[in-house]
């Protein structure tokens, strides 16, 4: 379904943060923009988009909708969860930090934490008994997350592998649509660490960056 920009009405800031302004744009769509004071803002724009696209044709239910320009996209409107996952197939630097394991060890089985939604508190981890006790999420929901957010590591590992690039852990943040679980808000270089094929260590953003954009070329 292809959306005219030009028929999307009279916008409506819903939300203003540092990286992204929420839109009102219709019945049950928004508009995601990325302000242009942002490092890669066109990039990262593209970057999300393109992983939406690659999902939504893996049968992975998102918001996504379409690309309306270089600075945003359309996407359906979604109730929010309290809490995200976030999928680690390498040790990085942070959890060395925090529990000592070896940094780039690999693990043979991705390992899967959950954080509580919180700028303030930065987004701390929470525990499954922390969910079930505060009623976050039912328990089909949490089993409905866990299988969404393993199955979208394995396509996003195999996708980005074939450009050189091993997907090292990706944050995923889920909502009801259509009172099914979809992947909502952003996947790009800012939800994402990866590491180098060839050269075992972390990339930067900016090589990641880098290889986004020979992969919109190819």
């Amino acid at each position: 379904m292809f959306v005219d920009s030009n028929n999307l009405g009279k916008r409506k800031l819903l939300y203003s943060g540092t990286t992204k302004q929420i839109y009102g744009a219709g019945k049950d769509t928004l508009i995601m923009h990325y302000p242009q004071k942002l490092q890669n803002d066109v990039w990262r724009n593209h970057s999300s988009s393109m992983i939406w696209k690659y999902l939504s044709g893996m049968g992975i239910k998102n918001h996504f909708i379409q690309k309306l320009n270089l600075r945003e996209q359309l996407i359906k409107a979604a109730e929010t969860y309290p809490v995200f996952a976030k999928i680690y197939n390498i040790v990085p630097r942070e959890m060395h930090q925090r529990i000592g394991i070896e940094e780039g060890t690999y693990f043979d089985k991705p390992l899967i934490e959950w954080h509580f939604k919180s700028k303030e508190l930065n987004d701390p981890i929470v525990s499954l008994e922390h969910i079930k006790h505060f009623n976050w999420l039912e328990k089909t929901q949490i089993e409905e997350i866990q299988y969404i957010t393993s199955r979208a590591n394995d396509i996003l590992q195999a996708y980005f592998y074939c450009h050189k690039m091993r997907l090292g852990d990706i944050s995923l943040e889920f909502g009801k649509i259509d009172n099914k679980i979809a992947l909502i808000d952003e996947i790009s270089p800012e939800t994402c660490n990866f590491w180098s094929v060839d050269v075992m260590g972390q990339m930067q953003k900016d090589e990641v960056y880098s290889v986004m954009k020979n992969m919109a070329k190819s």
